[in-house]
């Protein structure tokens, strides 16, 4: 139980926190969250199931990573979301780990949208890098798609067990969140100067949108697989138009 310690970014999060928190339990007694100021009852029911919680001004994932990774009672950290749940199959086999301070673990995630879990679409199987030693790992300072870096060369290994991710619970999530992640794209466009190309303004959406659904099975998913195309070209279209309202707005990006 004490191998490990469990990093946890909530904003608004009351209606699954409770459900994160008692499976992560089930691996560490750390854990720790750090949260922007929820305006909901996260906080309390984050503090009600024994984790740890600070608050910090929103200022990107990473920040908030790297920040919590430094609260952390153990060098190995397990960073979750705080709408995924790990599953029985996961817990029982991240046990059996013996960390190697080399090695960043991958998890994979299972996502649900709108009580639907996605096998297609270019959802699953979805590897990520969520286990690691701070002591020799950081999160980099991307906008959007944080990722681990080393002050080691490092290799990957994969865990069984999927983390469920609850991502869409409702259509007002769909556009909240979507709408969101158009906006983190547009911000880390103007950062890197990554213009939009006018191929990419005619015809990104479409593309995007036949990607999903055709090349990436999306149809296989059934009604789902096709809102979650559509959703995708949706966000194209978002991140060029907050792209353009960046870039001739600086102060627009907040």
């Amino acid at each position: 139980m004490n191998q490990f310690s469990i990093l946890i970014i909530t904003y608004n999060e009351e209606k699954i926190i409770g459900r994160c928190i008692d499976a992560a339990s089930k691996i560490s007694n750390d854990i720790v969250i750090v949260d922007a100021y929820s305006e909901d009852k996260t906080v309390e029911i984050a503090k009600s199931k024994g984790a740890n919680v600070f608050l910090k001004k929103w200022e990107g994932y990473s920040e908030a990573k790297n920040f919590g990774a430094g609260k952390c009672k153990n060098d190995w950290i397990i960073s979750l979301d705080a709408d995924e749940i790990v599953s029985e199959e996961f817990i029982r086999n991240i046990k059996k780990v013996k960390p190697v301070d080399n090695i960043i673990y991958q998890i994979n995630i299972k996502g649900n949208f709108l009580g639907k879990w996605i096998y297609y679409s270019g959802w699953y199987p979805s590897w990520k890098k969520r286990i690691y030693n701070k002591k020799y790992f950081f999160w980099n300072d991307a906008v959007v798609h944080e990722s681990l870096v080393g002050k080691i060369e490092f290799d990957l290994k994969k865990i069984k067990g999927d983390i469920l991710h609850y991502s869409y619970d409702n259509p007002d999530d769909v556009s909240i969140k979507s709408d969101r992640y158009a906006k983190l794209l547009a911000k880390s466009m103007v950062k890197n100067n990554n213009k939009p190309s006018m191929l990419k303004r005619l015809l990104g959406s479409r593309f995007k949108f036949i990607n999903t659904y055709l090349f990436k099975l999306g149809f296989l998913d059934g009604r789902a697989g096709f809102r979650i195309a559509k959703m995708n070209a949706e966000i194209v279209k978002k991140k060029i138009y907050y792209y353009d309202l960046y870039i001739n707005d600086p102060d627009a990006i907040k």
